[in-house]
């Protein structure tokens, strides 16, 4: 928390209207705009210090110093290089752009990522991998993790904000992302599984009642593995497209003005229809999941019927072939 302070605000004077100069910190680099610089310091810092301490490059006490002491010490070499790299840091860039500093730098040298994957475009190609990801048995979300996390936790705590300060909170477009996981987990799988439990092949019959649960509390892995949708391209369409359609469709909900745009960040599997509503506590969310259930019903509905066919036909050649090798193990017995 030191370093990062005195990387994002160190003290300096500053003239008020009145001509009167008084000694401050700056809080601009303390809300969302400094995640990322948070972020470095944090792995930066604790890098340093491991270096520096597999490398004995600490103050050695002798044994008899009690050990809180000696502790002390030991952090002493540490400490100092990290302010020396961060302090200093801010100093040398000051030489060259007295404008710019380590976190105005590092917010100029993203702001164009940011800007690409902040985008409807972006936040769209997010979507696809994360789904196309999971067709093959990689954890989408996972893999993409590193890269929309930061962005994610700036637009909810520049949301949060607003919201404090009695604004309207803005919409993100990584907040598409969110969209694809709303009703059954990845995939918005919810309405699949509603289709199986109506189905007339055995195996999506059992498959819908095994995984109506965790669908409810939006965990997809059961249908992705299951059903399977992995490596399956007749699910594999629906799922994709399905997951778009949802974004695309969240997002013209939100910047038309039917939804306010999450400021809530809560984390965990809550159950579809209330995870939406508690992220903004705007009740068209309910509203929302329960068109959006009935949209990706028509839409898994043909392939759902291809597939649940498909089944109920080996599964009848299946008890056909079971039903001659009985007829002609008893005809065995008879003669």
């Amino acid at each position: 928390m030191i370093l990062f302070l005195i990387t994002t605000a160190p003290a300096s004077y500053y003239q008020l209207a009145d001509n009167t100069t008084i000694s401050a910190m700056s809080t601009t680099y303390l809300g969302a705009a400094g995640l990322f610089t948070a972020i470095l310091v944090s792995l930066l810092s604790v890098e340093i210090t491991r270096f520096c301490q597999s490398h004995n490059l600490t103050i050695q006490m002798p044994d008899g110093i009690p050990p809180f002491l000696a502790d002390i010490f030991n952090s002493l070499v540490p400490l100092l290089i990290n302010i020396l790299v961060f302090f200093g840091g801010n100093i040398i860039i000051s030489m060259f752009n007295p404008a710019l500093s380590i976190p105005s730098l590092l917010e100029n040298l993203l702001r164009a990522p940011i800007a690409g994957v902040n985008s409807v475009p972006g936040a769209l190609l997010v979507c696809f991998f994360i789904l196309a990801a999971w067709c093959v048995g990689v954890h989408g979300m996972m893999v993409v993790m590193p890269l929309t996390t930061p962005i994610v936790l700036a637009a909810f705590a520049e949301n949060a904000e607003l919201f404090a300060n009695g604004q309207t909170p803005v919409f993100h477009p990584i907040f598409m992302t969110m969209a694809i996981a709303f009703l059954g987990g990845t995939g918005n799988t919810f309405s699949f599984v509603l289709l199986c439990l109506r189905a007339k092949s055995k195996q999506l019959k059992v498959f819908g009642k095994a995984s109506i649960i965790p669908s409810i509390f939006r965990v997809s892995e059961p249908v992705i593995f299951g059903a399977p949708i992995m490596f399956n391209p007749i699910l594999m369409i629906p799922f994709i497209v399905g997951g778009l359609l949802s974004a695309v469709l969240f997002w013209l909900a939100c910047t038309s003005g039917l939804l306010t745009s999450p400021y809530l960040l809560i984390t965990g599997t809550f159950p579809i229809i209330i995870n939406g509503f508690i992220k903004s506590l705007d009740y068209r969310y309910i509203i929302f999941e329960i068109v959006l259930a009935v949209i990706l019903l028509f839409l898994w509905y043909p392939f759902f019927k291809v597939y649940d066919a498909q089944l109920l036909a080996k599964e009848q050649e299946t008890d056909a072939q079971e039903d001659a090798d009985r007829v002609h193990a008893l005809e065995g017995v008879t003669e």
